[in-house]
């Protein structure tokens, strides 16, 4: 993968898994006993709490409907935890966030191009590729992608509007969106380089999952929501700048684990961090509210989201996952991806999301032959990249 660019300017910013080994998509160990020991899971359970590590400050209480939620179904993992919202961040951690987060760039340059409605909405095909073909490193990188076993073509790339004719327009724009935000992120230790290669093979992986699966089950906006997918992700990058080279440990904790743990050290989880970085980049505040709505399916039931947009985020959330889990090698084949009665405490709420009319038929379509292909070809495409780094 190509080396990060630094990008040098301020974003003044407002206050910012094991699973059990079973073929599932969450199966990793934790890490090893030589990892650092901040970035050792504490042996007791504590509750996750915005408050600022080592500082004698109350903590925050946990919202009412999270206790009415502390029943014998809910995993242990999920007892007593909750992820801290903008307003739940003590003052001075605020502080300290903002000025930690000066280290993750101003947006990049033509964002809001890529943002603009007829290109999200798949209308403007020739914009796209001018956009494409205007900056030649992105360029470079959407075409080397197309060609790359990822996609598996038969018959080479030769040009962006080749590329967005044989794998679609949503396919085209979100892959060079998420090549466009990898520059706005810089990472000079080779290590927490590849912390941020593997979370932006996530989310492109997401992305592309996402777009497959919308279409099917009645999304009329596949566009949109792989844009917000990858948007997802970007809370994994805003990391590193604040937890330094122990955020490689990190990532093999399984989801819950990994947001306790932030939430622990820092004040704020990944997705909190993602929602202050895209509102500070000032996208439209329905985008910043979709993305952050996808995070917080991890402990949000159901019956407490909001009607009109579950299915939505119920959807990014369960790509992000799997996605995940795809890049960081946790499952070798597709029939091993198992949404529904998952045991593992990431994807608990979501099985509620799965009953809603419009999710129903989610697990179904992830046995799909041309699905399976599809996941079979990114998690063969993942082993072949790593084995040849």
């Amino acid at each position: 993968m190509d080396s990060m660019l630094l990008a040098a300017a301020a974003v003044g910013a407002a206050a910012a898994v094991t699973l059990v080994a079973t073929m599932t998509i969450t199966r990793r160990e934790k890490p090893a006993s030589g990892a650092s020991s901040r970035a050792t899971m504490p042996p007791e359970r504590r509750r996750a709490v915005a408050t600022d590590t080592g500082v004698t400050v109350a903590p925050a209480p946990a919202p009412a409907e999270v206790v009415a939620e502390e029943t014998e179904s809910l995993p242990d993992a999920l007892h007593g935890f909750w992820l801290a919202d903008e307003h739940e961040i003590t003052a001075e951690r605020s502080r300290q966030l903002a000025t930690q987060l000066r280290h993750v760039a101003m947006p990049p340059r033509g964002l809001q191009h890529f943002m603009s409605a007829d290109v999200m909405a798949g209308n403007a095909a020739q914009e796209l590729a001018e956009l494409v073909m205007s900056e030649p490193r992105l360029a470079a990188k959407v075409l080397g992608r197309a060609n790359s076993p990822f996609y598996g073509l038969q018959s080479p790339i030769a040009s962006v509007g080749h590329a967005i004719t044989y794998l679609g327009m949503n396919t085209v724009r979100n892959m060079a969106l998420s090549f466009l935000l990898q520059e706005s992120f810089a990472m000079e230790d080779p290590a927490l380089g590849r912390y941020c290669d593997s979370v932006w093979e996530a989310g492109r992986i997401a992305a592309e999952l996402c777009a497959l699966l919308a279409p099917r089950l009645g999304f009329a906006d596949a566009g949109t929501l792989g844009t917000q997918t990858i948007l997802s992700f970007l809370g994994d990058l805003a990391v590193p700048s604040l937890l330094g080279s122990e955020a490689v440990a990190t990532r093999s904790l399984d989801f819950v684990e990994r947001l306790r743990f932030e939430q622990e050290q820092l004040g704020a989880s990944a997705v909190l961090l993602g929602t202050i970085v895209i509102r500070a980049w000032g996208l439209p505040p329905a985008i910043v509210d979709a993305v952050a709505a996808a995070g917080r399916i991890v402990v949000t039931p159901v019956g407490q989201s909001d009607p009109a947009q579950a299915p939505r985020s119920a959807l990014i959330y369960a790509c992000g996952r799997i996605g995940e889990a795809i890049a960081q090698q946790r499952i070798e084949r597709p029939e091993e991806i198992e949404l529904r009665n998952s045991g593992a405490p990431e994807l608990h709420h979501l099985q509620g999301y799965l009953r809603l009319p419009q999710l129903a038929r989610l697990p179904e379509l992830l046995r799909a032959p041309d699905v399976q292909l599809a996941l079979a070809r990114m998690i063969a495409a993942v082993r072949n990249e790593t084995a040849s780094d």
